[in-house]
C-alpha cells in the first residue's frame, strides 16, 4: 500500500502562493467544496492536505476542473495584527522537470487579477523545480510560487499579507513553507 504524500511537505518545499479573502460570488461550475474538517488524501496525488499546520488552519477545499483531479486547499494563520492567507494549488505537472510554465502563468494571473501589483523580485531554487516571486498589490505584500513534486504534480501557492507587517508574516510563512529560505 502506497502512503500518501504530505502535502505539506510538498509545500515545505515550495515557494509561495495565496490569496486574499474575497467577497462571496457564484463559483465556477468545475469547483465543488470538499466537505470535511479532518485531514484530507488526494487520490490522484497521494498528497495529504492536513487541516492545521505550521500555525495555520485549512479554511477552504475544493475539487477543480472538470474531472476533479485538481485541488485548492485555502489556509489562513498568523497573527491577529499580522494575518496571513494561503491559497494552495494541487495541478498535473505542465513540463516535467520544470516548473517555468507553470511559474509564469502563475505571475501573469497575479498581474491580471491585480492590475496594480509590482513585481519587487524573484527567486528560485537551486533545482529547476522552485520558483518564487513578490509583489507589492497597493498595502499588501503578495507572494507567488511553484514547486514540483517528484510524482509530476505542480504545487503552486500564493500569500497574502499586510506590507506593513511583512517581517512578522516572513516568520509565519516560514512554519508554513518550512525548508525555504526567505
Amino acid at each position: 500500500m502506497r502512503k500518501p504524500l504530505s502535502f505539506i511537505a510538498v509545500v515545505a518545499l515550495l515557494q509561495a502562493c495565496a490569496t486574499s479573502p474575497s467577497p462571496p460570488g457564484p463559483r465556477p461550475p468545475d469547483l465543488t467544496p470538499i466537505d470535511t474538517t479532518e485531514s484530507y488524501v488526494h487520490e490522484p496525488s497521494h498528497a495529504l492536505v492536513p487541516a492545521e499546520y505550521g500555525g495555520f488552519r485549512r479554511v477552504g477545499l475544493y475539487r477543480r476542473g472538470p474531472d476533479g483531479q485538481r485541488l485548492t486547499a485555502s489556509f489562513a494563520g498568523g497573527s491577529p495584527q499580522c494575518l496571513v492567507a494561503i491559497t494552495l494549488f494541487l495541478d498535473p505537472a505542465e513540463e516535467s522537470g520544470r516548473v517555468d510554465k507553470s511559474f509564469t502563468r502563475a505571475k501573469g494571473e497575479v498581474m491580471h487579477a491585480y492590475p496594480s501589483a509590482v513585481l519587487d523580485h524573484e527567486d528560485s531554487r537551486t533545482d529547476p523545480v522552485g520558483r518564487r516571486a513578490y509583489f507589492t498589490v497597493e498595502d499588501k505584500r503578495m507572494e507567488v510560487g511553484v514547486v514540483q513534486t517528484s510524482k509530476g504534480w505542480d504545487v503552486k501557492h500564493r500569500a497574502v499579507s499586510p506590507a506593513q507587517c511583512a517581517e512578522q508574516a516572513r516568520d509565519s510563512l516560514n512554519r508554513f513553507f518550512i525548508g525555504w529560505q526567505r
